[in-house]
């Protein structure tokens, strides 16, 4: 059965069950209410009066820039709502609405519908925040990826430096066993030692690789804050020394140490602060000319100590410097190296609180240092 046309005041009563302000443009740019004030909106501006105009463009930042657009879409004649999409606002009391505007015209009259949102707002802030969190999560699955593709590379970096060790004394043995000048049994024994002591550090680090992966990078580069439990810088430039000494030899190379006559403590770990000297040293080795110096020395200082290796070959291009540390920066590197080590070096030695840093050698070559702090006692 059909039921008999509303009156128009039916219209009215409608808006007021919605909760609408109806409002109607004045030449002015103010605007006259058009039936009763919401108590909202009474609240919202208490000092409007239900006959006189309002100023809705001074009393929101929001609505001021949406009545630009709103006097448009009024001048173009364009058919269809426009809406403004639900904002917060807050009153001079701190109390928050959660409003949104709708510009019309209806039988060639302007007007402007403002009241709730029909949508439940908060619960689509809700659903706007849960994306964000998953964003936010997606990119930290990213990072998390990247970190674990540099601890990748940085494990295979690290397992070249004691094979090239070990290849070195292999090398060597092999050569005195073959020439004519046959290799005392002392120097023999000194370079199978050097060799099993570069193959052991091998599979300590291949044993290490799943407990790698199960953390951060960060995480795997504890550091000692103790001296009791500090690495002496000293002692691992004098480990790792004796270790690339079969590599400088093949070379024609002599390394000089300079080392200070005590134990150095250093803030950091004894197997990490090795695999960075290592990296620092096996670069120097390898762009080294034959016959020269590498020099690897330790300088104490009361509340730090510098690490150093400097070598009489070609340095770095002033192109190249400023990326040196960065990830899978090659710089001048041989072909098959990723160019990881010294990034590993940087994360690792900022890890201890200290700095990397590289400089032009005075006369010629690189001089590569790290700075670490000094552990202070409990």
């Amino acid at each position: 059965m059909d039921h008999p046309p509303l009156p128009a005041s039916w219209s009215e009563r409608v808006l007021a069950a919605l909760d609408y302000a109806v409002l109607e443009p004045r030449p002015d740019g103010t605007f006259r209410l058009c039936g009763r004030m919401p108590d909202w909106l009474r609240a919202f501006l208490p000092d409007s009066a239900a006959a006189g105009p309002l100023d809705l463009a001074a009393a929101s930042l929001f609505l001021e820039h949406f009545l630009v657009d709103a006097r448009a879409f009024w001048a173009s004649g364009a058919p269809g709502p426009l809406g403004s999409g639900p904002w917060t606002e807050t009153d001079r009391r701190g109390r928050e609405w959660v409003l949104e505007a709708t510009a019309l015209s209806v039988d060639g009259r302007a007007l402007l519908l403002v009241g709730f949102p029909q949508v439940d707002f908060h619960r689509t802030q809700q659903l706007v925040q849960a994306a964000r969190v998953q964003a936010v999560q997606y990119h930290r699955t990213l990072e998390e990826i990247a970190r674990r593709d540099v601890l990748l590379h940085c494990i295979v970096h690290d397992l070249k430096n004691p094979l090239a060790g070990l290849k070195g004394s292999l090398d060597l043995l092999r050569a005195g066993l073959e020439g004519e000048t046959r290799l005392q049994e002392p120097a023999a024994l000194e370079l199978v030692a050097i060799g099993l002591r570069q193959a052991e550090k091998m599979q300590a680090l291949i044993e290490t690789i799943q407990e790698a992966f199960a953390g951060e990078i960060d995480g795997l580069v504890p550091s000692a804050q103790s001296p009791e439990q500090a690495p002496d810088a000293a002692a691992v430039v004098r480990d790792v020394v004796a270790g690339l000494l079969p590599e400088a030899r093949l070379k024609a190379l002599t390394v000089d140490t300079r080392l200070p006559p005590g134990p150095v403590p250093v803030v950091g770990d004894a197997a990490r602060l090795e695999r960075m000297l290592y990296n620092l040293l096996t670069n120097a080795l390898r762009f080294a000319p034959a016959g020269s110096t590498v020099t690897v020395g330790v300088r104490g200082e009361a509340e730090a100590a510098t690490l150093y290796v400097e070598d009489e070959g070609p340095g770095v291009p002033p192109e190249q410097q400023p990326r040196l540390f960065r990830k899978f920066a090659r710089g001048n590197e041989q072909p098959g190296h990723v160019g990881l080590g010294l990034y590993f070096c940087r994360i690792t030695a900022e890890n201890w609180g200290g700095q990397i840093g590289y400089e032009d050698r005075p006369g010629g070559g690189a001089r590569f240092w790290v700075r670490l702090p000094r552990p202070t006692p409990r």
